[in-house]
């Protein structure tokens, strides 16, 4: 499930949350000296899988679309409905382009989360956990590990031998 802040002021009664549910009732600030100002924590919306699901398939659908708008417009010699066609196909190239760079985000979380609750992971285990390739995950965890957020147990011969924990 995809997680968005959304500040609270936006998320008003009546106004529509995706995935169908409803926004958590504001918060109560603590009394204190800093009870006066407004409250900055952001309320969660979630996702859910089918709306991801959908996302997904926006990308290829308006690809193609613009692409027979373009073909078409071509055959026309209309060269106003050949630019907006072709204006289409780069946009839906960049939200193609944006969902793969997304999945990668989800998945690296996936990880994560994954090594979290089980230090001393090995690349095999977190594999199937996650439900992703070997190789996939293993690119993953050298990224990870790359950044600073996990730390190498043991170093096998092999990808899927390696063991992993989150750094201190």
């Amino acid at each position: 499930m995809s997680t968005y802040n959304v500040p609270e002021h936006q998320v008003s009664e009546g106004m529509w949350a995706p995935g169908g549910r409803r926004p958590a009732a504001p918060r109560q600030p603590a009394k204190s000296r800093s009870a006066s100002r407004p409250s900055t924590d952001p309320t969660e919306v979630h996702l859910s899988n089918a709306v991801i699901r959908s996302a997904r398939f926006t990308a290829p659908i308006l690809l193609a679309l613009g692409a027979m708008n373009a073909w078409a417009a071509q055959r026309t010699e209309d060269y106003g409905s050949l630019s907006t066609a072709l204006c289409l196909c780069v946009c839906a190239a960049g939200l193609f382009g944006e969902d793969l760079l997304q999945r990668g985000y989800r998945r690296d979380r996936a990880v994560l989360a994954h090594v979290a609750g089980h230090p001393g992971a090995a690349t095999r285990h977190v594999a199937r956990a996650v439900g992703a390739p070997e190789r996939v995950v293993a690119r993953n965890l050298d990224r990870l590990t790359d950044d600073g957020l996990l730390v190498l147990v043991t170093d096998g011969a092999t990808p899927a031998l390696r063991s992993y924990r989150l750094a201190s």
